[in-house]
């Protein structure tokens, strides 16, 4: 157990979402999977400075600069912006330096003498217009303004609300995004960079201001914590409370300390194996961990009160087929979950697995040895009750309720079933507001729709990104799309910079040709010297290429939006404010064009496949118990009314569960399997009660109480505000309770 504690202890705990979703099946699942734990989205960090009032707004601008400077020198941010024109300066040098190979509007026609009359007519408009202040200082080396042809395509189409010189998501919230090294799924090291916003913060701040961070990486955070500090709580709670009901009904400290026993084996048996395995431990798996209280106190129970009389060989064999029968029929669901191929499920069955088989051991080889002698707690616990009545109530309520519950699953239809992945996450409803708020303000794409181009080589993903831009200019002028973002618009191909190169005319035959354009204007050609010498330049200057943002912000962003491996580089076009009405039509133009797009928002088809093989893999868990129960049992009727039992149980937990959630989740579906596992105990022991009075009342009074630990486990879990603890104590109390009289009916039924 030494070595169980310290591999535990070192163990980290992770709740990237991802583990519970299926492998990826085709390459756009694939694509998707790596977008949602290493994509644009994930790495973003979203911070929000919000003032006391309206009036101190210019405080929360103050504090956004001081907090992006920090941010700017702390090497776990790539990228942080906040508004601020300065924060872009070294970026708008570059694009200016290469203006010429990035300007979509470069051609030979543009540079011809029309083309330039046209171009120094503009300038001079402009220069008697609004405008002038931004145009004067780029007009001498820039008048035919390439870099507002590029700066149109970089700026979104909604800029973003702009106070005091920064970003502000509302009157009083100035907005900071920054874009985290790590991805979003390496919780430690995103833990690490909240931690240094929050110290950023306290150095900078002043006044009344608040600081609000939202982003996938803050919420991996908040999710671990959240989990960990439940799983902790609820555990402790639990154990006391269980513990209390076995002291006063059992009257024994000592059984109460070595009940403890196979609980904090077993636990820490199926994490030290989980840890070891999968080199870290789920945060699902550890809030699961509390399912042990209630299970391996009930093996203790059982092996306490079902004892027979000292030296009553008979009985100590009954015991210890009963206890072994019931281990193996728990554990026969979380084998279907390991069998079903996929990380999460198969990290939840190793670790119940293992826990629920040493927690059965200790009970069947250790307890018995050194347990104190039994006190009934059963003396008038007998069976059929006194009244013969109650056994047919109980029936009906049974058969009553089991049929309720089928007519509400037949009048759900496919709404049984809720996919959403916002039902699946570990954070509770409403989270994500905040997030929304400071993506507005900052004029942040939704990043649901991405569109991906995956060639074998850089330059023939760039030039597809390149051939695809005709399409979405359709698309977004006829409001399919608001807008994109591509990487070809900094990054242009070597082709395209090629033809750019070779639109540029040489030094002399450009100043002739300015000459005759500007003859009867208003400006004199020696103005424009800087003109002539940056497209000299330009006309021998190598490619633009990756490594010339290193270090910059644009950099960073496209980092993001060209994702590279061994033999493919793929392109990725982030489009905002499509029309979800109209994707059919966005898909085709996409496919048309050999492209992917992917929408973040089929997660939920994935999950909806992942939850279809998991029934199924729940149905055989569930078989597997039946096949297991009828090799022991050799009762073809005992096993009929097992089996019945514990579809009752099911088909009352679900009906139940459908009226008080929106619908069922993969979580619901996981904590079945336990309610399986759990019933078929009560249903096996009610179902062969002993025909000797003590020990008949012993197996009674063993079942109630351990249905009861059961229950406190985990009606004690579904409280938690943790979405996720709680589906599955919520569905865990309620089958268990359901199993509970559903079997005590069936076995009411054969003896009578």
């Amino acid at each position: 157990m030494g070595v169980c504690a310290f591999i535990v202890v070192r163990a980290t705990i992770v709740t990237d979402i991802t583990a519970f979703l299926p492998g990826p099946a085709t390459a756009e699942q694939y694509l998707l999977a790596q977008q949602l734990r290493e994509g644009v989205a994930s790495r973003l960090m979203l911070i929000g400075i919000e003032a006391g009032s309206v009036l101190e707004s210019p405080v929360a601008a103050k504090v956004s600069r001081a907090l992006s400077g920090a941010l700017r020198s702390d090497a776990r941010f790539n990228f942080v912006a906040n508004g601020d024109p300065a924060a872009f300066e070294r970026e708008r040098q570059l694009l200016f330096d290469a203006r010429y190979l990035l300007s979509p509007q470069v051609s030979a026609d543009s540079f011809s003498i029309e083309g330039l009359r046209a171009a120094f007519a503009r300038l001079e408009r402009q220069l008697a217009s609004a405008l002038a202040p931004a145009i004067r200082q780029f007009a001498a080396a820039d008048p035919t303004a390439e870099l507002f042809a590029i700066a149109q395509r970089l700026t979104p189409r909604t800029p973003p609300i702009t106070r005091h010189g920064v970003w502000f998501a509302d009157d009083k919230t100035a907005v900071v995004i920054a874009q985290t090294g790590a991805p979003g799924f390496d919780v430690d090291a995103q833990q690490d960079a909240v931690a240094a916003v929050r110290a950023a913060f306290a150095a900078a701040a002043s006044g009344r201001v608040q600081l609000r961070l939202a982003g996938p990486g803050v919420f991996s955070v908040e999710s671990r914590s959240r989990i960990e500090n439940d799983a902790q709580r609820l555990s402790l709670i639990a154990a006391v409370l269980v513990a209390a009901l076995l002291l006063v009904t059992l009257r024994s400290p000592r059984f109460l300390l070595l009940a403890a026993v196979p609980v904090a084996s077993g636990a820490l048996a199926g994490f030290a194996v989980t840890a070891a395995l999968y080199g870290s431990i789920h945060g699902i798996t550890l809030g699961f961990g509390l399912t042990l209280i209630g299970e391996a106190a009930d093996y203790a129970v059982y092996a306490h009160l079902q004892r027979g009389a000292p030296g009553d060989t008979d009985a100590e064999r009954r015991l210890g087929r009963s206890l072994w029968l019931a281990v193996a029929t728990s554990a026969a669901g979380f084998v279907a979950m390991i069998l079903s191929g996929f990380q999460g499920l198969t990290q939840l069955g190793v670790f119940s697995l293992v826990g629920i088989v040493v927690a059965g051991a200790i009970a069947r080889w250790l307890l018995p040895t050194v347990l104190p002698p039994s006190r009934s707690i059963g003396s008038a616990i007998d069976w059929p009750p006194a009244s013969r009545n109650w056994p047919r109530v109980m029936q009906l309520i049974v058969v009553a309720c089991v049929g309720a519950s089928v007519v509400l699953l037949a009048t759900r239809g496919a709404s049984v079933w809720n996919d959403n992945l916002v039902a699946l996450s570990p954070l509770p409803a409403g989270s994500g507001d905040l997030d929304v708020k400071l993506r507005s303000g900052a004029a942040l794409p939704e990043l649901r729709w991405v569109i991906a181009l995956a060639r074998p080589a850089r330059e023939a993903a760039l030039q597809a990104a390149e051939g695809i831009r005709p399409r979405l200019d359709s698309l977004r002028a006829a409001g399919v799309i608001a807008g994109f973002d591509s990487p070809a618009d900094w990054l242009p191909s070597a082709r395209a910079q090629a033809e750019r190169r070779a639109a540029l005319p040489d030094g002399a035959d450009l100043q002739r040709r300015m000459n005759a354009a500007l003859a009867g204007s208003n400006f004199v050609p020696e103005a424009f010297a800087p003109f002539v010498q940056a497209v000299e330049r330009a006309r021998a200057a190598p490619d633009v290429t990756p490594a010339y943002y290193d270090g910059s912000a644009l950099g960073q962003r496209l980092a993001a939006q060209l994702a590279r491996n061994a033999d493919t580089t793929t392109v990725l076009i982030t489009l905002h404010g499509a029309d979800g009405s109209r994707a059919a039509m966005l898909r085709d133009e996409t496919k048309a064009a050999g492209a992917t797009l992917v929408d973040l928002k089929e997660v939920e088809d994935l999950v909806a496949d992942y939850r279809r093989k998991a029934v199924w893999a729940a149905l055989g868990g569930a078989l597997l118990i039946i096949l297991l129960l009828s090799v022991r049992l050799r009762d073809a009727r005992a096993l009929v009314r097992i089996a019945l039992a514990l579809a009752a149980a099911v088909m009352m937990t679900i009906g139940t569960l459908l009226l008080l959630e929106d619908g069922l989740t993969l979580f619901h579906l996981v904590a079945l399997l336990l309610v399986v596992g759990v019933g078929s105990n009560y249903a096996m022991f009610f179902c062969r009660l002993p025909a000797d009075a003590r020990l008949r009342r012993g197996t009674l009074a063993s079942v109630a109480l351990a249905a009861a630990t059961t229950l406190i486990a985990f009606a004690l879990l579904a409280v938690s505000a943790t979405p996720v603890l709680h589906m599955i104590g919520e569905t865990v109390a309620l089958g268990a309770t359901a199993a509970f009289f559903a079997s005590a009916a069936l076995a009411a039924l054969e003896r009578r």
